[in-house]
């Protein structure tokens, strides 16, 4: 479904979601896509979420139909765009939870492997705080994921018998190292609430 959208390789996809299980299905669908993730928490200022996404340039963004309806910013289903008067930037709007019907009826099989999933790709970019003036968008690789990933494995010896806290918003590097130490050693990861 993302492929067809435009959402393979090369591409950065925004995931504006609450901590659920959507969230990890997102990640995952935009990485085996061949994209790249730009994790967006949507309890941020409506003026960050709009730098984040004209900075990044990103085109298309993840979302749940819960968290348009809580927002404070204009998302539409079906297209986004964050100001008024027509001229911020504009995208393709999936909701994870109300357009599953759509997404369901693509094929399972998975998509060909592009030259894009190689180490030195970008899986993922997370913007800093911006304490020293704008915030910025840092790209991540594939490559610095799987060492982290696999260093902390076995640091940590996680096994297929354990289970995981994911309690860092995804818009923290430290989600990262939750989420995929998890999935990437057949552990249960469990989302704690946002509350």
């Amino acid at each position: 479904h993302l492929r067809g959208l435009g959402g393979g390789p090369e591409t950065l996809v925004g995931l504006l979601t609450e901590r659920s299980p959507e969230t990890i299905v997102g990640m995952l669908g935009i990485l085996k896509a061949g994209g790249a993730y730009l994790p967006i928490d949507p309890t941020y200022p409506a003026d960050r979420i709009a730098y984040m996404l004209a900075d990044s340039g990103v085109q298309i963004v993840l979302t749940q139909a819960r968290v348009l309806e809580a927002g404070s910013w204009k998302l539409e289903a079906g297209s986004w765009k964050l100001e008024a008067d027509g001229k911020g930037p504009q995208g393709m709007l999936v909701r994870l939870d109300a357009d599953w019907p759509d997404i369901a009826r693509q094929p399972t099989s998975n998509p060909p492997v592009s030259s894009f999933q190689l180490p030195a790709s970008v899986a993922y970019v997370i913007y800093t705080s911006g304490s020293t003036g704008r915030p910025k968008g840092v790209m991540l690789h594939h490559r610095g994921l799987c060492n982290l990933v696999l260093a902390q494995t076995r640091a940590f010896r996680v096994t297929p018998e354990c289970r995981v806290l994911q309690f860092a918003s995804f818009s923290f590097d430290a989600s990262v190292s939750e989420t995929f130490m998890a999935l990437l050693s057949g552990a249960t990861l469990v989302l704690a609430p946002q509350a």
